[in-house]
């Protein structure tokens, strides 16, 4: 075992893009599974390499406002799951709310 090696995970989503229609939504999930196979620390004060699995589910839409203008907004990690990714001392970040704006020339 090597604690450097991520677990394993997978994404799995949906987009839905209607005929005509300026605008995309989708929905996604990333799923990741636990790491237990781990070196377990040589001293007590160091951290425990293992991580327990986690599923993160985000929705995301996209306008176009106007032909160079379009709007983002996502909801990320929307059930507001606590997670901390495999070999990070500290939580992943809850509940995000995101907006943009992209203008082509």
């Amino acid at each position: 075992p090597l604690n450097s090696i991520s677990p394993q995970q997978g994404l799995i989503g949906i987009r839905y893009t209607p005929r005509r229609r300026p605008f995309w939504v989708e929905w996604s999930a990333k799923i990741v599974d636990d790491q237990d196979r781990v070196v377990p620390p040589a001293r007590s004060y160091l951290p425990d390499p293992r991580s327990t699995g986690y599923a993160v589910f985000d929705i995301r839409a996209s306008w176009r406002l106007r032909p160079k203008l379009r709007l983002h907004a996502a909801i990320e990690n929307m059930l507001d799951r606590y997670y901390r990714r495999h070999l990070s001392s500290l939580g992943a970040e809850g509940i995000n709310l995101a907006l943009g704006l992209t203008y082509d020339w």
